[in-house]
């Protein structure tokens, strides 16, 4: 989706347009032809038990249909995969991967599982139409071979243009004009021929609303779900198909994204039971939930580092090569590809843009790599109920049990001064600083990596001793994501072919192991060297990017003003007095917090007159309720409530139980 957004923003800047045709497969789990899989997995080098595997998974398959209680007769599936099974998928990526060669310069194509794009940019419509054409009729002779068969009625052309006026492609499948279209969805996203995703947009927001009404059941007042429940199912079935495609659909003007806007807001508004009228910059602070713009720019910011790691990822020339970077510099009316905008979002938020170390595929196969020795039979003491004697005791055993040995011990650390890890052998101490924003998941990892890569040992059995258990566990892993610890793993197999044993062995931290407290020690003080490497991880990336965002949320709303919540709430961040014992109590201080409630701001609704204090003859207001008003002077003073609302309704439990009890007391409560 990156790449096609990216080569139609590049095409209309140019002055271009471009020409793409969307397939639809017909039955194509059911079509997909078994020789042809064997005869690619022979072709790239697959044989033995692993060949006739897949050949005897696929062969001798029968089927029965059940209408009630009836049964058909066994029928034999003669050709397709297996729907339902873990390998099915695989077999059909494997089976449709060959589409792919028909596809020659300069057109491009797009291929997830059966959903299969081609797409030409060129300034004369019939420059197009010829590539496009000659790649169709390779791909008609490519399904002859293959068994593949495409539906003309429902394959699309689509022109992505800036003209007013344009003319429609002429192009057919199988002797069938394929039909153009103004609209075509593909992989979930709806693009229009002018890429401004309104159409897109329109259809996200009902499918939203329809959403909604699920969260709308679980919102009784007096018996609802209460609001971190309700957040979460909120983030889980609705604001995950707002995330969906974010990263290219946000391209769109600012006034079309509004639309989304609302969606937020109302989730939020019947999580938290605020009142109708609530301010939105009062309703996200309460919350604790950004704006989706901040969303998007998050995740946008993400998926650039996450990219930045893949350079074989066929959106990588896209995002990272775009030649036309001074062109949209000079053309700021101009919508930017994703690339670029990304791109323009870090130093707005004043990050740096890092080296990210890029994934790859190890030299040494995952089923080759000798599984190393991970003890972590220390971790079944439970560490808030076991003396540092017990732990000393028991590791020393652990030890005898393995001599002779070479031990190292390693440890990372992180502060606001820096990230760096060590590593403390017999005669040595060995510090590396990394740079700040890596995690101490990254920075315990690279311990273990330099350890394993610079110790040589004088035994031929290694103890590297670790506190960090999530390190460990990630290392036993077979098939590990992470690539300091892919690289852990083959370094541990090149000692073990070299008949060297590495154990990796669980110690608790700070349970007087004198050996762990000196690499703490050592690697809470590497921070004073120079950083040994820029290259960081996408996983570090995250949480930074995050918190750079939060604290422009914080800064903006630092500076609202004429805000009644901002008046007792200094920070964006989540107060723990908000997650009450029940919803009625949730509600009723949202409300109280806001400064909206049914007593004060129930005249909005109805259209009527402001309400006024019936004793004091003023407005009635929240703060009036529970801070001036002379009717409840006396049962204030009962109840021992603070003088000023700043303290009342602040993050003190102890004061917002009182605070309650005046509620009840005053049956005001009820009418919140």
């Amino acid at each position: 989706m990156v790449s096609l957004e990216t080569t139609i923003r590049d095409a209309f800047l140019e002055g271009k347009q471009v020409v793409a045709v969307f397939f639809d497969l017909k039955k194509a789990y059911d079509t997909a032809w078994r020789r042809g899989i064997i005869n690619t997995f022979q072709a790239w080098g697959v044989s033995g038990n692993m060949l006739a595997f897949i050949q005897g998974f696929m062969s001798d398959r029968t089927f029965q249909v059940r209408l009630g209680t009836n049964l058909s007769s066994t029928t034999n599936l003669e050709n397709g995969v297996p729907q339902g099974s873990v390998l099915s998928c695989t077999l059909f990526a494997v089976a449709i991967n060959g589409i792919t060669a028909c596809v020659r310069h300069p057109v491009r194509c797009s291929l997830f599982v059966d959903d299969f794009a081609v797409y030409v940019s060129a300034r004369r419509l019939v420059t197009a139409e010829r590539s496009l054409q000659l790649t169709i009729k390779r791909i008609e002779e490519w399904s002859r071979r293959t068994g593949f068969s495409f539906s003309t009625s429902k394959t699309q052309c689509i022109t992505f243009s800036r003209l007013r006026n344009y003319l429609e492609p002429s192009l057919t499948l199988n002797r069938s004009r394929i039909t153009s279209s103004r609209t075509v969805r593909f992989l979930g996203l709806t693009f229009d021929s002018r890429l401004t995703w309104i159409p897109h947009l329109k259809t996200l927001k009902a499918k939203c609303l329809q959403r909604l009404n699920m969260l709308r059941v679980l919102t009784g007042t007096k018996w609802g779900a209460d609001r971190t429940c309700m957040l979460r199912f909120y983030k889980a079935f609705v604001r995950s198909c707002l995330d969906y495609g974010s990263q290219v659909y946000s391209s769109a003007r600012p006034n079309a994204l509004g639309m989304l806007d609302s969606i937020h807001h109302s989730a939020i508004r019947l999580a938290t039971g605020a009142f109708r009228s609530s301010p939105t910059p009062s309703l996200l602070a309460e919350a604790s939930e950004p704006m989706l713009d901040m969303r998007r720019k998050q995740l946008a910011i993400n998926y650039f580092h996450s990219l930045k790691a893949k350079p074989e990822n066929p959106a990588y020339e896209h995002v990272f090569e775009n030649y036309l970077i001074e062109v949209y510099a000079n053309r700021l009316n101009i919508s930017a590809p994703f690339g670029l905008r990304a791109k323009a979002l870090l130093p707005d938020l004043g990050i740096e843009e890092y080296q990210v170390s890029q994934c790859y595929q190890s030299d040494i196969p995952p089923w080759l790599v000798l599984s190393p020795e991970v003890d972590l039979s220390l971790h079944k003491y439970k560490k808030e109920n076991t003396s540092n004697l017990v732990f000393t005791q028991a590791f020393r055993e652990l030890l005898s049990a393995r001599a002779p040995c070479d031990i190292i011990y390693t440890d990372g650390s992180r502060s606001e001064n820096g990230t760096g890890c060590a590593f403390i052998t017999a005669s040595r101490e060995y510090r590396f600083c990394l740079p700040s924003v890596a995690s101490v998941y990254t920075a315990e990892l690279t311990a273990i990596l330099k350890a394993l890569n610079i110790v040589c040992p004088r035994t031929r059995r290694l103890v590297i001793c670790s506190d960090s258990l999530s390190s460990l566990q990630a290392i036993k892993d077979m098939y590990p994501k992470h690539v300091l610890v892919r690289d852990i793993r083959c370094a541990i197999h090149r000692l073990q072919v070299q008949n060297i044993q590495v154990v990796l062995v669980w110690v608790p931290g700070h349970a007087g192991i004198p050996g762990n407290e000196l690499a703490d020690k050592a690697a809470g003080s590497a921070h004073e060297l120079p950083p040994f490497t820029a290259m960081v991880t996408g996983s570090d990336l995250k949480p930074m990017v995050k918190e750079k965002l939060r604290r422009v949320w914080g800064d903006s709303w630092s500076r609202t003003v004429c805000n009644k919540l901002r008046a007792i709430k200094h920070t964006v961040a989540p107060w723990g007095t908000a997650i009450r014992e029940n919803r009625r109590e949730e509600v009723v201080l949202c409300r109280l917090r806001i400064g909206h409630a049914l007593l004060t701001h129930g005249y909005l609704m109805s259209r009527g007159d402001p309400p006024e204090c019936a004793r004091c003859g003023v407005a009635l207001s929240v703060e009036h309720i529970l801070v001036e008003c002379r009717n409840y002077a006396t049962l204030r003073r009962s109840c021992q409530l603070p003088a000023s609302l700043f303290d009342l309704l602040g993050d003190d439990e102890s004061v917002i139980v009182k605070l309650f009890e005046f509620l009840r007391r005053t049956s005001l409560i009820s009418k919140i």
